[in-house]
């Protein structure tokens, strides 16, 4: 057999070694109307769920970012890089003068799950001896028909145009996206040919239902005439019959001619039972495409959590193995078309999607820190951090040299005169207004006992500590008012939110899921109790992104007035990215706590006896109990940092202009109540980049405070006469030329 392949084909091309099945259609003709790629079509257009299903699934396949990578030959897709400015790039971003990218493949995807089949036109244009793409249309593949080749499967497409006309077009020409069909290679087989009679079933039966209604007076009737009629008179007593149908005839009488009998043929949407036969026919489509039945709008008896992972499906079971599929297909047939370009033969150039699955933050959390055990002991055992760190999939990150301490640790010593800070740093002085909007007992610090406690030794070690150094004047201290009234104004307003929307929220949410599982006795599923937290952390990332803006343009103008240079535009340094990211972990983190709670609440109940109504009201109560104090602690650390962040953007921004060189203090005067620790590198010079003072603040507060998410510490920045081209040291004075 492969004697005879190669004996058919001539070129150095290689065939398959036997011939491959030929079937010259994948289009069902079974069913009253299936018989046709058009009547696939059709019930898009007639079937709601259908179409509902096939819309999303187009929907949320075309939104899906792509992007152009390169790697070397050989190397692991994990050391690919992104170029951004690849032809294939642009011309994605515009594939023709008609359509954007996600126009066409939301196209191509609808057919692909009406008809198992999406295809792409790839118009080429030859340069020398290079193919070059220039630009890509969406092509029905139902006009298109492969020139099917037993040994090479095909050797070209021909395409029937709307006026009868034929196009040939290469194999490179089509970019052919397909099901499996398992009786044909070329031809792909979709759910809706698969379920082709539930379809037709469901069109049928809403026909016939329709019509069922329309008739409303009586559907059949049976004519029993005595006397034969001929031709004219049977059809004028057609005629009266067709007359009397209809709704607007429903009551009316209907006269016989003569001896003749009339019986009536009539029937009710009950006795035909239409309801449960559409209903199944609707439950066969969707179980075709196996999509979640919550993402229809089907919610009835489906508990919250199962509903939750029906959601998860639709990205992780549908999406992406489409775009897998797509992958795959334009990786063949669009990707050569630009692998010779820009020098990178030698690479391997690859179209890849943004992946769109979520993460579950608990296994990856898991996944983290068994990594990190592992990279703990193969460093151990003498292998290079960087080396560890690639062996078990962790980024590169810098290892700070542990810090050997030849004084003995002052932790233990009593408070003295001598160990005591000599000036309490003060708050500055700020509007009542403001003052009032956040309680006392909690702002701006915790109270702590003046027990002496001072750094940890290795907090204490990294302090720059030298005669020469001396503290920060007060007088150099900038006016951090306008930092603290726009953190208490968007903490009062945040808080409003929390205790007005959020928490009434939350808490219906968690009582409502109490109810399900104390009427059914599931006590063991209050472990997971799930608290929705999609609208607060919309509301603490908006907060957290205009109180970032805001700090970053009053950080800018403090940078300007302290003789630094002028950064334009610090409200675009803020990365909103960052501040949604870290609001939604804030506020899961606070969903677990109060789940925690309620959980707890109700379990206290599990033996009581109590009715239902009776346990709900019992939690809630307790609930209604809480103070905000947790919120207002958590909701407002998450504030001071996305101030910090701000202000640590606009420092690094204001390092890469010119202008005089920078030196950072520790400011901690938001903080009343300083704890020893932050009084202990109040106003101490940190370095004169803003890396080396983020040793010490690497959140933009102090590390070792021990109030945690209370801390209020800032990082300020001063300028001094200096030269750039050489060193410039701290609070010594610049020695002018000739002296």
């Amino acid at each position: 057999m492969p004697g005879r392949a190669s004996s058919t084909r001539s070129g150095p091309r290689a065939s398959s070694p036997v011939p491959q099945t030929i079937s010259g259609t994948s289009w069902l003709t079974s069913g009253p109307w299936a018989g046709t790629p058009d009547a696939c079509l059709d019930a898009d257009e007639h079937i709601g769920v259908l179409y509902q299903i096939v819309s999303r699934l187009a929907t949320r396949v075309s939104l899906t970012p792509w992007s152009v990578y390169a790697r070397a030959v050989g190397a692991p897709p994990e050391e690919r890089e992104l170029i951004a400015d690849h032809p294939l790039a642009q011309l994605m971003a515009t594939p023709n003068r008609a359509m954007s990218w996600g126009d066409m493949i939301a196209w191509s995807q609808t057919h692909l799950e009406l008809l198992g089949e999406g295809a792409l036109g790839i118009t080429k244009v030859e340069i020398g001896r290079v193919r070059v793409a220039r630009e890509i249309w969406p092509i029905r593949p139902d006009t298109l028909a492969p020139d099917r080749d037993p040994y090479e499967l095909m050797t070209g497409w021909t395409q029937a145009g709307p006026q009868g006309q034929r196009t040939r077009l290469d194999v490179d020409q089509v970019a052919w996206c397909r099901y499996p069909h398992p009786r044909d290679p070329i031809r792909g087989l979709g759910p809706v040919q698969a379920a082709m009679d539930d379809v037709s079933a469901a069109r049928l039966t809403s026909e016939f239902i329709n019509s069922f209604l329309s008739e409303g007076n009586f559907f059949g009737l049976i004519y029993n005439a005595r006397e034969e009629r001929n031709e004219e008179e049977f059809n004028r007593l057609r005629r009266r019959i067709h007359q009397m149908r209809g709704a607007r005839n429903a009551g009316k009488a209907f006269y016989v001619e003569g001896e003749d009998e009339a019986k009536p043929i009539s029937y009710s949407l009950k006795d035909l039972a239409f309801p449960e036969i559409k209903q199944l026919t609707i439950d066969a489509i969707i179980a075709a495409f196996g999509f979640p039945r919550a993402l229809l709008g089907v919610t009835d008896g489906v508990p919250r959590d199962v509903a939750r992972v029906q959601m998860d499906m639709l990205d992780s079971e549908l999406v992406h193995p489409r775009l897998v599929l797509w992958r795959s297909t334009l990786n063949r047939t669009l990707v050569p078309y630009f692998t010779p370009l820009l020098g990178r033969a030698r690479q391997i150039i690859e179209l890849d999607f943004a992946d769109p699955r979520k993460k579950d933050a608990k296994e990856e959390a898991e996944t983290t820190k068994t990594k990190v055990e592992a990279a703990s002991i193969l460093i151990a055992a003498g292998v290079e951090p960087a080396a560890a760190f690639r062996a078990v999939g962790l980024p590169d990150m810098p290892i700070r040299p542990a810090v050997t301490v030849t004084t003995p640790p002052t932790a233990a010593l009593p408070r003295t005169a001598a160990t005591r800070v000599p000036s309490e740093p003060t708050s500055p002085a700020t509007t009542p207004e403001v003052a009032a909007a956040v309680s006392p007992e909690w702002h701006p610090a915790a109270r702590y006992p003046e027990d002496g406690r001072m750094l940890r030794p290795d907090c204490e070690a990294q302090i720059p500590d030298n005669p020469d150094y001396p503290p920060l004047d007060d007088a150099d201290l900038p006016d951090l008012t306008p930092i603290q009234d726009a953190y208490l104004q968007a903490l009062a307003a945040l808080l409003a939110t929390w205790t007005d929307s959020i928490l009434p929220s939350q808490y219906a949410a968690l009582l409502e899921q109490i109810r399900t599982i104390v009427d059914e006795e599931r006590w063991g599923d209050l472990a997971g109790l799930s608290t929705p937290t999609m609208d607060a952390a919309t509301e603490l990332a908006a907060a957290m992104t205009s109180l970032a803006q805001d700090t970053a343009g009053t950080t800018a103008d403090m940078v300007a007035d302290a003789g630094g240079p002028t950064v334009e535009d610090p409200a675009e340094l803020v990365d909103t990215d960052a501040m949604t990211s870290q609001a939604a972990t804030v506020t899961a983190l606070l969903g677990v706590g109060l789940a925690l709670t309620a959980g707890w609440a109700a379990l206290r109940h599990r033996d009581s006896g109590e009715q239902t109504a009776d346990i709900v009201q019992a939690v809630s109560e307790h609930l209604d109990q809480l103070t905000i104090a947790q919120p207002q602690l958590t909701l407002g650390g998450a504030l001071g940092t996305a101030q910090a962040t701000a202000q640590t953007a606009v420092y690094t921004q204001a390092e890469t202009l010119p202008g005089p060189t920078p030196a950072y203090y520790a400011d901690e005067t938001l903080d009343t109540n300083t704890c020893t620790r932050c009084a202990r590198v109040h106003k101490k010079w940190l370095g004169n980049t803003i890396a080396d003072a983020r040793v010490l603040y690497p959140g933009g507060h102090y590390v070792d405070c021990e109030g945690g998410v209370r801390c209020r510490g800032q990082v300020v920045v001063v300028y001094r006469p200096g030269s750039d081209e050489s060193k410039w040291v701290e609070k010594q004075p610049v020695k002018e030329e000739g002296t």
